[in-house]
Order: C-alpha cells, then structure tokens, then sequence
C-alpha cells in the first residue's frame, strides 16, 4: 500500500459517453463432475480460468458490471465461490485533449496574499 501513486486528477465520467469495465477474479470451488460445466461457462461470459488446481478453479472475467453479477450467480450454483472485484474503470470516448486541471486547494492550507500569510 505504501507503493501507491497519489491521484492527480478525477473525472466523473457519470453523464458522459465512455468505456467502462470492471474486473472480478472468481474462486469456485466444485467437484470433478462440474469442471467441464463450469469452463463451459466460463466461456459464455468470455471469462478464462487463470489457475487450475483439484479443488476448483479461478477464473477471471471482464465487462460491464451486471454481466459480471450473472456470471457470479451462474459461478454459485456449481459451488462455494471467492469473489474479488476491481471496481468500475472508465475512459472518455469525448474528443477533447485530456489536461490536468489545476490542484484544488483545501481549506485549512495557509495561502499568500498580498504578501501576508492568511489561513484559508
């Protein structure tokens, strides 16, 4: 957590047209006669196993939000299941050149004005 890059800037992309996705990493834990099911699946929703083991399976899939809901309640019925999910990631399909905005400044930060230090 210490490696993390401090965010420059935020855009809500709420109104705007723009690609969205999210990631979730399933665990699905099931026995031998539904592996094949399970990967069937998997492959509906475009998802991929990205490690295999005796127990079960991880899959990874991407997409818009409630694709990946679906993908999680189909993933339940073939067994006990661990879900990690990315969260929403979006770009902007708008045209204008992306700048950075000027930082916001807080409140409590101490500003100069006129040449005398002053507490905003």
């Amino acid at each position: 957590m210490n490696k993390l890059i401090n965010v420059l800037q935020a855009t809500d992309l709420t109104e705007t047209p723009a690609v969205r996705r999210e990631l979730v990493l399933v665990r699905v834990r099931s026995s031998m006669q539904n592996r094949t099911a399970i990967l069937k699946e998997a492959e509906i929703f475009g998802a991929r196993a990205v490690d295999s083991s005796v127990e079960g399976f991880a899959l990874e899939a991407t997409g818009d939000p409630e694709k990946l809901d679906e993908f999680i309640d189909v993933m339940r019925s073939y067994g006990e299941i661990e879900v990690t999910r990315s969260g929403l990631v979006a770009v902007s399909l708008e045209a204008k050149k992306l700048k950075l905005a000027p930082p916001v400044q807080k409140q409590a930060e101490v500003q100069l004005k006129n040449g005398v230090l002053q507490n905003g």
